[in-house]
């Protein structure tokens, strides 16, 4: 099998490879790396307004970009894996990363156990 690589550039105009892995009729699947992150900080935030708010402005969009972005650079490391599905035209359709968890780094769904349990304890007094 012959493997592929799409290359584009980013807003900071560098340049990104990604490993074609797997082809099917409408979109292919890419290996990624960490500089990926920022289009796919984008797409999430993107994908999350444009499905589950009906107002918002470009602030509020630029700053949850930032603090997902932040958020999947803290998670990353040289054991993570990233994969991307794109479109015939290099669009991102969907993604799943999966990070390496070093038992050190708090994980997104801890904070929000502990920001919930707070919460609930501050109500009960």
């Amino acid at each position: 099998m012959h493997k592929k690589y799409f290359c584009h550039i980013n807003q900071e105009t560098k340049s990104i490879m990604e490993k074609q892995i797997a082809t099917f009729k409408d979109y292919a699947i890419f290996m990624a790396d960490k500089t990926s992150l920022l289009e796919i900080a984008q797409f999430v935030v993107k994908e999350n307004y444009s499905h589950h708010l009906s107002s918002f402005t470009e602030k509020e969009v630029n700053e949850d970009i930032k603090s997902v972005l932040e958020e999947e650079e803290y998670l990353y490391d040289n054991k993570s894996h990233i994969y991307i599905a794109r479109d015939a035209f290099g669009n991102i359709i969907g993604c799943i990363r999966s990070f390496h968890w070093d038992k050190h780094k708090t994980l997104p769904i801890e904070k929000n156990i502990r920001n919930k349990s707070t919460e609930c304890y501050s109500r009960g007094k």
